[in-house]
């Protein structure tokens, strides 16, 4: 970029600036005017360098915002997907956590028959007649 001012500088700017420093008085009019035209071409290419900036910053801030678009996409995507999820394993867990508390259940009846059943085995040498 800063190579191609140069150029421009070189060729729109300098070389008229040349021949006005060659100008001798009175002042060649023709000279100034080929400077004030360089100066106004060079002006307005780098209007155009400006524009051209521009538009280019308006197409990466368009494609940020595609990309950004995309990405909000996609995580919205995802949230929907795992809200989905949830929904279908809400069930599962419920039917996970009645069957834990059938399994409580279960293991207390276990425990409770244990007893019963070491409860009977004390008693038995009383009803033998073994007993003290």
């Amino acid at each position: 970029m800063l190579a191609a001012v140069e150029v421009l500088f070189k060729a729109l700017v300098r070389s008229p600036i040349d021949s006005l420093a060659s100008v001798e008085a009175p002042l060649d009019t023709d000279a100034l005017a080929s400077v004030l035209l360089a100066a106004l071409l060079l002006v307005d290419s780098l209007a155009c360098v400006e524009a051209s900036t521009d538009s280019l910053a308006s197409v990466e801030a368009l494609t940020d915002a595609e990309a950004l678009a995309s990405v909000l996409s996609a995580a919205l995507l995802l949230v929907n997907s795992l809200a989905t999820s949830l929904t279908v394993a809400e069930p599962l867990v419920i039917s996970l956590t009645n069957s834990l508390t059938l399994v409580e259940v279960l293991a207390s009846s276990l425990r409770f028959s244990l007893k019963l059943v070491d409860s009977l085995a004390s008693v038995e040498p009383f009803v033998d007649g073994n007993g003290p």
